[in-house]
């Protein structure tokens, strides 16, 4: 019993440490939020209030943000608005959701090492291992719907080992489910559901006797969730992907070259995702010092877990076949659903390292935290300056909170510069839900020359005609300054 206790107690300052690591400067780095966090920000704002999206529909599926250019997935939006209902909303709560993801996920990938019969060490190390891959941290770290499928990927893995262990009915119609709402996480699991649903049809006729019933209850609770895909289509026109109209085949070659990028070890471990914003362009998907624990973990024998080494296999050589039809190529961000069944590899590949040499092994932990440390430096001082001329600027928030303690100061009117708003709306309209919920119309298309009584947040500084009454500093170089000014007359 003290033995379990002391393992829950490690388990949990384990994970309040990676908390801290993970939340460290959230508000701040990314410096500013990008177009896709502020419109799934503000809907939630909106739906915490009063039920409703931007475009008025009541507790929608999903919700049309940027001007009706994109749909987002409901998990992340109806999540992000029960933290903001719990809590307050701010950029901070607004990107905690995808760590409460990732962390839940990294509990969940803990249950799965366990189960598979690693004892509580191992699982404890491969659990933190998790959590040490650049991609988890960096995309964890905005508000976006990459890493929400992740929690439901793993409660899917873990329930179907239960399944297939104690050949219970329940537990296939538990894993179909989970399996099946994913679909709504991140718009990847459109097509990823796909070759999931295959490979777990594979794992029941391998492992099951009587494979008939535990696949039918499989694919019975699979397909409830997905059963609505008509609804959505008509209610919801482009919101799920149509896969056969959407398909690219460009050649068999072109194919190959997409399927195989998926393994392209330059990119998995070095240059990672082709957009700055999901990568540092140093530091891979995964840490370069894992690949040689995932070579030793492809080559383990893993004679308790035959389960888990099929279902690795065959995930390697099933999910990426749909990237084949698309045009998603070096986009690690979209390949996050790989990273647990890489994980499961990476402790194989530790435990064989240790069976090997213990003194080798531990000294090469201490390599994987050096290589750690100099992403994580790397990330919280380089890379924030890499981003400053992709995101808008970063003053945006400071400028909204000062107009509104100002305005209320004074007893003036707050107004926003219309130039100002067409620039930087979906982040504008989310601050203003923050600082000025009950003001919906103070966006002027006047100058400040003409507005008496107002305080006018705006790029444009002192003149004969205006004051300012304070600047608004960007916190890195190359973005604009902010003006909070009145008129002299």
């Amino acid at each position: 019993m003290a033995a379990k206790q002391n393992q829950l107690i490690v388990l949990a300052v384990t994970f309040i440490v990676l908390f801290f690591i993970y939340s460290w400067h959230l508000n701040v780095i990314p410096p500013a939020l990008l177009n896709d966090e502020a419109s799934i920000g503000y809907n939630a704002v909106l739906l915490a209030k009063n039920l409703h999206d931007q475009n008025g529909r009541f507790l929608p599926t999903y919700i049309l943000t940027l001007n009706g250019s994109d749909w987002k997935e409901p998990i992340t939006t109806y999540f992000t608005a029960l933290i903001f209902k719990v809590a307050s909303a701010s950029t901070f709560n607004l990107r905690l959701g995808s760590i409460i993801f990732t962390l839940t996920s990294a509990g969940l990938f803990f249950m799965i090492l366990y189960q598979i019969g690693l004892n509580f060490g191992l699982a404890w190390l491969g659990t933190v291992l998790y959590l040490l891959n650049p991609a988890l941290y960096i995309n964890s770290r905005l508000g976006l719907e990459n890493v929400s499928l992740l929690p439901l990927i793993n409660l899917w893995l873990y329930l179907l080992i239960l399944a297939l262990k104690n050949r219970k009915l329940k537990y296939f119609s538990l894993s179909g489910l989970i399996l099946g709402l994913s679909f709504y996480s991140y718009k990847g699991m459109q097509i990823f559901i796909w070759p999931l649903i295959f490979v777990n049809l594979i794992l029941i006729i391998k492992f099951s006797r009587n494979w008939y019933k535990p696949c039918l209850r499989f694919l019975s609770a699979t397909f409830l969730p997905l059963s609505f895909i008509p609804l959505w289509r008509f209610l919801y026109a482009g919101a799920v992907l149509d896969f056969s109209s959407a398909s690219k085949w460009q050649g068999l070659f072109p194919a190959a070259f997409k399927y195989l990028s998926v393994f392209n070890p330059a990119l998995i471990f070095v240059t990672s995702d082709k957009m700055i914003i999901h990568s540092t362009h140093l530091h891979g998907m995964l840490l370069l010092s894992f690949l040689p624990l995932l070579i030793l973990g492809l080559s383990s024998e893993m004679k308790k877990s035959p389960v888990i080494k099929l279902t690795i296999w065959l995930i390697l050589i099933f999910l990426p076949l749909p990237l084949a039809f698309t045009d998603s190529v070096n986009r690690t961000s979209r390949l996050l659903v790989f990273i647990p069944f890489f994980s499961i590899l990476i402790i194989f590949g530790f435990q064989k390292l240790n069976s090997l040499s213990r003194f080798l092994a531990v000294s090469y932990l201490g390599i994987i935290l050096i290589n750690f440390g100099v992403f994580l430096n790397y990330y919280h001082t380089n890379y924030p300056l890499l981003l400053r001329d992709k995101l808008p600027s970063d003053n945006l928030a400071a400028g909204m909170q000062a107009l509104s303690n100002l305005s209320r100061k004074y007893n003036f009117k707050p107004v926003i510069d219309v130039n100002l708003f067409k620039s930087y709306q979906p982040q504008l309209e989310f601050y203003q839900e923050i600082y000025f919920p009950k003001n919906n119309s103070f966006i002027s298309t006047l100058q400040p020359v003409n507005l008496k009584g107002a305080l006018f947040l705006t790029t444009t500084g002192n003149n004969k005609n205006i004051k300012a009454v304070i600047t608004i500093l960007p916190a890195y170089q190359g973005n604009p300054q902010l003006f909070i000014v009145k008129s002299r007359l």
